[in-house]
C-alpha cells in the first residue's frame, strides 16, 4: 500500500551527471563499471539517490501499480521479491 501511495503521489524523478569522483561523494559506486567516468545519479526528493545505467521514469506515476508476486528469503536478512508494475 505504501509503494503504491508514493507512485500515485506523483514524485519527480530527477536525473543529472557527475564525474566519477564528485559521484563517489555521492552515491554508493561499487557496483557501478569502473571504466565509466561519467556516473548518471537518479533521485527521488526524499527518497535517497542511485547511480545507475537504465532507463528510468520521469515522474513515479508514470510506473503504475506495484504488486508483490511472491517473497523468498534467501538467508539471513536477505529476500527476493518478485513484482510486477503497470
Amino acid at each position: 500500500r505504501e509503494v503504491n501511495y508514493i507512485i500515485e503521489k506523483d514524485y519527480e524523478m530527477i536525473s543529472y551527471s557527475l564525474p566519477r569522483e564528485k559521484a563517489a561523494d555521492v552515491v554508493d559506486l561499487r557496483l557501478v563499471n569502473p571504466d565509466l567516468q561519467e556516473i548518471t545519479i537518479y533521485e527521488l526528493k526524499g527518497f535517497g539517490k542511485l547511480a545507475c545505467g537504465g532507463p528510468h521514469v520521469k515522474h513515479t506515476k508514470e510506473i503504475g501499480e506495484f504488486k508483490i508476486l511472491k517473497i523468498e528469503k534467501k538467508g539471513m536478512n536477505k529476500y527476493s521479491i518478485v513484482f510486477t508494475v503497470g
